[in-house]
């Protein structure tokens, strides 16, 4: 008898601690709790919420229930947590780390600018939107951290309105070093996956970060495609010119050479660098040999004028990537599915033979 009331003391405090903390995260007073029940349909009277909250009087079946549900709470997953979890898809908070008031995740929360190359190999124009952080309750009153991504897809409707496309998910790390947004587009039919380098940051807010997307290529053709894309907060307003820099950084570069040819090396902008920057570009066509292109790596830079810096390196390479025909993206494509399904063939003829 003793260790059945205990459990029941158990199940009550769980859900009142749950309740409670709920009021607290939402700020709510009792008369704005008592409303809420009300709205909901159901009577809870301003003395017995009062003595369930000191905690005078024991949590009965009803106003449980009536809270509850007045506070969007779901019972069933707090009681059931693990059984809610084989039912519904979710992130672990054992394994992952999620809750927005944890310092992993709190300095992440806040609005993005996010900015990346268009997925359709046909178009080289730039995709811009918006990127929002911000804590939420799961059904198990948990707190996470929802992400509401607004893209412009740079085309209009028949009515000359732009063509926004909205995305929903969830923002977690890994301990590995690694977080993660999981993204949906229901009408859209769509399914994202972000990944960010991961690092706590405890005095300051992210300024901004590289991910590494996997998801649908845009235009008529569709197929799972891999890009670079960088997100950074609001109160950066950069000009055209800016993205554009950005956008030669997200470039995904299949080696570290880049191939120049005379005419693109004569062309290019470097208007903006630095003193010794505009020198080692110079001297790419006196010291280095030509043949069909000029080869330049982070190296050789280096070595037409030590003195130079590598930010100042860094500057030259985003200025020549201009002219570079690496691409933006990484496409699976039904070749790719045919030459593994060939080689996965010859390996079994290969082993049967043997």
């Amino acid at each position: 008898m003793e260790i059945s009331q205990k459990s029941r003391e158990n199940t009550i405090n769980k859900i009142l601690n749950v309740i409670e903390q709920c009021i607290r995260e939402q700020g709510l007073k009792q008369k704005d709790i008592l409303k809420l029940c009300e709205s909901k349909g159901y009577s809870v009277s301003q003395s017995e919420l009062s003595r369930i909250l000191s905690h005078k009087m024991v949590l009965g079946l009803y106003p449980a229930i009536a809270l509850s549900d007045a506070l969007d709470i779901d019972m069933s997953a707090v009681l059931y947590p693990n059984r809610w979890r084989k039912r519904k898809w979710d992130i672990s908070p054992e394994n992952f780390i999620v809750d927005t008031e944890d310092q992993a995740i709190k300095n992440f929360l806040g609005d993005y600018h996010i900015i990346f190359h268009s997925t359709d190999f046909q178009e080289d124009k730039i995709l811009q939107g918006r990127l929002v952080l911000y804590p939420q309750r799961g059904e198990d009153g948990s707190r996470y951290c929802a992400v509401l991504l607004s893209l412009d897809t740079g085309e209009k409707n028949e009515n000359g309105e732009e063509v926004l496309k909205k995305y929903e998910g969830q923002f977690f790390a890994s301990p590995l070093g690694v977080a993660y947004c999981v993204l949906i587009n229901n009408e859209w039919k769509e399914l994202s996956l972000i990944s960010f380098r991961h690092r706590t940051f405890f005095l300051k807010k992210v300024k901004c970060r590289a991910g590494l997307a996997m998801t649908i290529s845009a235009g008529e053709k569709k197929e799972p495609v891999v890009h670079k894309l960088a997100i950074y907060r609001a109160e950066y307003n950069l000009t055209e010119a800016q993205k554009q820099k950005v956008i030669n950084l997200l470039r995904l570069q299949n080696d570290s050479d880049l191939y120049l040819n005379p005419t693109d090396l004569e062309n290019a902008d470097i208007s903006d660098v630095s003193p010794n920057a505009k020198s080692v570009v110079k001297s790419i066509v006196s010291k280095l040999p030509l043949n069909e292109y000029y080869v330049v790596n982070r190296e050789i830079l280096k070595s037409l004028n030590r003195r130079v810096s590598y930010e100042e390196i860094d500057e030259i390479i985003s200025v020549l990537s201009e002219f570079v025909e690496n691409q933006y993206t990484m496409n699976l494509g039904g070749e790719d599915d045919r030459k593994l399904f060939d080689l996965l063939v010859s390996i079994v003829d290969t082993y049967d033979h043997n």
